[in-house]
């Protein structure tokens, strides 16, 4: 009977023990809100450090073990964006001022030089920058003819 009468009375005191739970109003419902408020009004990129942070700014002091737990189970969370890489500096470097324009026409050796940038893409989707070295290809081609003109079995030709 004893027995009995100890788990009787450890149920009694476990029922009212949730009663009274149940009459009190929960004890962070006014920081819920806020939490919320905050969380859309920021769009859903503020995590429980900056929400906590605000919630200091507006008058809300709490720990920020506490925000992270009603944050977790309010189910909100931090979305982060990817950041986008954007390689544009501005104007790097000088620009040349366009002396040949475009007339690549060379009447004697060293007179025009010129270089070529080729852009090409490569297998892995990475633009590569290619330099050839020398001249562009038609003033390398008239400088060819021109030096081979020039130059008979060998020795010099002046003429």
């Amino acid at each position: 009977m004893r027995e009995e009468g100890l788990s009787l009375g450890e149920t009694m005191a476990t029922f009212y023990y949730h009663l009274k739970r149940m009459e009190n109003l929960d004890k962070y419902q006014e920081v819920k809100e806020e939490i919320k408020t905050i969380y859309h009004e920021n769009k859903g990129r503020y995590g429980y450090r900056r929400i906590t942070a605000e919630l200091h700014n507006r008058g809300f002091h709490l720990n920020h073990k506490t925000i992270q737990r009603l944050m977790k189970q309010l189910g909100l969370i931090c979305r982060v964006r990817a950041k986008k890489y954007r390689s544009y500096k501005g104007e790097v470097g000088k620009i040349a001022p366009n002396l040949l324009q475009r007339d690549f026409y060379a009447e004697k050796p060293n007179q025009k030089w010129g270089n070529r940038c080729y852009r090409i893409q490569s297998v892995r989707a990475k633009t590569v920058s290619v330099r050839p070295s020398g001249f562009t290809q038609q003033l390398s081609d008239q400088l060819y003819h021109f030096r081979t003109s020039c130059f008979k079995d060998g020795n010099q030709y002046v003429g």
